[in-house]
């Protein structure tokens, strides 16, 4: 249904295994603040390998400083990785235009309320469904292609390519990164796996309900269960 695939292979470190961690407080690492203090704009790979760094070492680095106070683990209080995941993850994401583009109609006849809802419940769907690939992957790392040219300097849209490799046996899948400019910033609106679009998976789920109140009872529904 609409978590079906998600952005389950938007992460796929291949870092996270058995994690410890209830981080109240998050023990950012050098990478994140390299991306966010950014004066200029970042050539699009290097922002999406600092952001992946970002989160892996913030993740590490959470469980090196709660390990000692708690045995709990992510598997066992998802929502302590919901927020390291909403802190890093989710500000790389353009998630207002992945609605968009998702919703399609829908979206140019929401009222600002229903627009604001969906944006909260969508992003927060998303943010579950990153930290649920997490907590299933651990073999995996992406390796990004870089850019040919400096064209990316003067778009305003721009595709990275990769690879999404098993480090046990090194086959991969080819993974492609939609991006937009915001400001000195990219922020990513499609991931394709395989060619396989995560924007035109979820709007031919959303094409099901017949309207936005129907949809947006679906996310907060599905939003409120369990991993």
């Amino acid at each position: 249904m609409i978590r079906s695939i998600i952005l389950s292979s938007l992460v796929l470190l291949g870092v996270f295994t058995q994690n410890h961690a209830n981080p109240t407080k998050s023990l950012l690492h050098k990478s994140c603040k390299e991306v966010a203090s950014a004066k200029k704009l970042l050539n699009p790979v290097k922002a999406l390998e600092l952001n992946w760094h970002c989160l892996e070492q913030t993740v590490k680095k959470n469980h090196l400083m709660m390990h000692a106070n708690s045995a709990t683990d992510y598997k066992q209080d998802p929502e302590a990785l919901y927020k390291t995941v909403k802190q890093v993850v989710l500000p790389m994401i353009s998630v207002d235009h992945m609605a968009g583009l998702t919703l399609g109609p829908k979206w140019r006849e929401a009222t600002k309320t229903q627009r604001a809802e969906f944006i909260e419940n969508f992003g927060y769907m998303l943010v579950r469904s990153y930290s649920a690939a997490l907590l299933r992957v651990s073999d995996y790392e992406i390796k990004f292609r870089p850019l040919r040219d400096d064209a990316w300097k003067k778009s305003e849209y721009i595709q990275v390519n990769g690879r999404l490799v098993s480090k046990s046996n090194n086959k991969g899948s080819s993974i492609t990164y939609y991006l937009r400019r915001s400001g000195n910033t990219w922020k990513i609106y499609d991931v394709s796996i395989e060619g396989v679009s995560f924007v035109k998976n979820f709007a031919a789920q959303f094409r099901e309900y017949p309207n936005m109140k129907k949809l947006l009872d679906r996310l907060i529904t599905v939003n409120k269960r369990k991993q």
